[in-house]
């Protein structure tokens, strides 16, 4: 995590509740079967973010929480979305993950399947030991909203009449419901009221929004250096996000044309060189960036349901910057 991150600062904030994640989620990678914890480090440990769980400890903190079961829920939503990223990558054909080769072509599509299962399971186990009905149900919830959401995007994946609304509920199933559950959860560990808790929840979503927003802006806008994913894979499988939706929208006939052609999967060469001119004339990067502050700052709103300390501010940071990144 590069330290000019607001993430950064917000580890920092942290202190000694990182220790406890960390040993918390070693601890549940003990088992007989080394294949297990061999692929939960390779992914794990190849310099995630930990945004979820850190936002959650960051909650938990602002709410001055000293209940150790934080430290569960913060090591079941890190394998709920690793299992996530190894299911993802093996329906993408995902060649590169966190700079290096992607587990299923390291292990095999088999492996990664089945140990991204295990974690899902692991991540129940955790639940359950939190000993909270609502919390439990929560994280339940979203487990199983974060499975529709990806048989809705493989469902819809070349959709290009997809509306604004559909393309935000889409991405809401996908992945900002597991921030919301993240948030939520921390605030009603911290024994906040229903409405404290919600509004937590309507942070993490609408941070996790900007998040998806500024991802997709990435894949056609960044260094795959930094990006730790090759340029352009969304365009080269045919995956709808942000960018061609709204490039599509605003185009005439003979570019609606393309974008269809092209998320069909009869792409030609020089295509994604074409696709980035389009969106350089169209001004359409800066469109959905633009977007993503927007939600970055609904998530900020959200806050007012907390007083003012040096942790409210560093989640105002990450919100932020989760719209405007870079990598």
């Amino acid at each position: 995590m590069s330290q000019n991150s607001p993430f950064y600062h917000l580890e920092g904030l942290l202190g000694e509740d990182v220790m406890f994640l960390n040993a918390t989620i070693t601890e549940s990678f003990q088992n007989s079967e080394a294949l297990i914890p061999q692929v939960s480090r390779y992914l794990i440990g190849a310099g995630g973010k930990r945004v979820r769980p850190y936002l959650a400890l960051g909650i938990g903190k602002l709410f001055h929480s000293a209940s150790p079961k934080r430290f569960l829920q913060a090591a079941s939503l890190e394998f709920l979305h690793t299992a996530t990223l190894l299911h993802d990558d093996v329906v993408d054909h995902s060649e590169q993950r966190r700079k290096q080769k992607s587990s299923h072509l390291v292990w095999g599509n088999e492996a990664a399947i089945l140990v991204g299962d295990f974690l899902f399971a692991k991540a129940f186990s955790l639940m359950v030991q939190l000993e909270n009905p609502a919390v439990l149900a929560l994280l339940a919830y979203t487990a199983t909203a974060i499975a529709e959401g990806e048989i809705v995007q493989l469902h819809r994946a070349h959709d290009l009449s997809l509306s604004d609304e559909e393309y935000i509920a889409m991405i809401s199933g996908k992945t900002s419901i597991l921030f919301r559950a993240a948030t939520e959860t921390a605030a009603m560990l911290a024994r906040q009221d229903p409405s404290v808790a919600q509004q937590c929840g309507e942070f993490g979503l609408n941070l996790g929004i900007a998040f998806q927003l500024a991802d997709d802006v990435l894949d056609y806008d960044s260094d795959q250096r930094t990006l730790g994913k090759n340029i352009g894979d969304d365009f080269l499988e045919g995956k709808i996000s942000a960018p061609a939706l709204y490039s599509y929208r605003q185009s005439n006939t003979e570019i609606r044309a393309f974008w269809q052609r092209a998320m069909s999967g009869k792409r030609q060469k020089g295509d994604f060189e074409r696709a980035l001119e389009i969106l350089t004339q169209q001004n359409i990067l800066p469109q959905i960036q633009q977007r993503a502050l927007d939600y970055a700052e609904k998530a900020i709103k959200a806050l007012d349901c907390a007083v003012d300390s040096p942790m409210k501010t560093a989640l105002t940071h990450c919100a932020r910057f989760a719209a405007s990144r870079s990598y």
